[in-house]
């Protein structure tokens, strides 16, 4: 039996994260966007992981801090309240670039400057392969008390006992067999738990895991567990994007400025669903030719927004965001 060391050692060597190449930007932004509607959307349960410690405030403790600072201008991935003294903030790394000590501490100090009576705790999550360095530095005496997750070396069954977490289950420990069945059991249990965001969660499930598995691998476990779009389809009907498309689609064809409109909607809906890439545009104006119910279901499907530049128009179906 493999020890916890052998799976991780093993694990750095996986091919779809190379820690000694820069990540692409737009891929970063693709699963720095699913993190932060994952974390945004589920603060509570996301803060009290984080910080065991705040396990006792009311789910109302926890409130959402406005994370860009101007001159220069930054973002922070998340900046949270936790009761009445306590601020976190926390950065999701898919694998942290040398430069995150430096952004870590010029954050620390923006924040002390405009928060200065409240306990500032950092955290960072590293999706992927790499190492934080830098942050205790005990021998030039510096330390910045950055406290960093490996989901790689937590184990998947963590995650796998709360829908909001589940997502993360494909990152956790283990060769690609047992990431293709954590992947799996976190589907089941989103699926099943009757959570208000479930579609939601499901998509920053099955975006996250492109960190370790390919787009086929990901259909097929969709497949296997007998996933359906429609918690996804639920959830974007209930945004202003899917309102929007859902006028159009009743509208269609009466006038060239809904058209404008609808290729904008798609647009809204691709960049919410996979970030916002290069290909986005030239996958819009493909779709564009398709119906209003068959591109939204492409979409929706899509392991990756790369799929969309080959993907054959499904057949045309009822259109599942016009259900009542």
């Amino acid at each position: 039996m493999e020890t916890a060391e052998q799976v991780i050692e093993a694990d750095a060597r996986l091919p779809f994260l190379d820690p000694a190449e820069e990540p692409k930007p737009e891929i970063d932004q693709l699963y720095d966007a699913a993190m932060r509607r994952w974390a945004e959307h589920n603060l509570p349960t996301v803060v009290r992981w984080l910080d065991p410690s705040l396990t006792d405030l009311s789910a109302n403790a926890f409130k959402q801090q406005a994370a860009t600072f101007a001159v220069p201008s930054v973002s922070a991935d998340l900046l949270t309240a936790a009761g009445r003294k306590r601020l976190l903030h926390v950065e999701y790394e898919t694998c942290p670039r040398k430069s995150l000590i430096t952004r870590m501490f010029n954050y620390r100090a923006r924040l002390m400057v405009l928060y200065p009576n409240l306990h500032l705790t950092q955290h960072v999550i590293v999706l992927g392969n790499g190492r934080v360095h830098g942050h205790d530095d005990v021998r030039n005496g510096f330390i910045l008390d950055l406290r960093v997750i490996y989901l790689r070396e937590r184990d998947p069954a963590e995650f796998l006992t709360d829908p909001v977490l589940a997502p993360l289950a494909v990152l956790a420990r283990g060769r690609r067999t047992t990431r293709e069945k954590s992947l799996g059991a976190a589907l089941r249990l989103i699926r099943d738990s009757n959570h208000p965001h479930a579609g939601e969660l499901i998509q920053a499930a099955e975006t996250l895991a492109l960190i370790r598995c390919d787009p086929s691998t990901i259909a097929r476990v969709r497949k296997e567990n007998g996933m359906s779009i429609q918690p996804m389809v639920d959830h974007y009907r209930n945004t202003e994007v899917g309102h929007h498309l859902q006028r159009l689609g009743r509208e269609e064809g009466r006038e060239e400025g809904e058209e404008l409109g609808r290729r904008k909607m798609l647009l809204a809906l691709l960049q919410s669903r996979f970030g916002h890439q290069r290909d986005a545009s030239a996958v819009m104006e493909r779709l564009a030719g398709w119906t209003g119910p068959a591109a939204v279901e492409a979409i929706l499907a899509a392991p990756t927004l790369e799929s969309l530049l080959t993907a054959d128009p499904p057949e045309p179906t009822v259109d599942a965001m016009d259900k009542p």
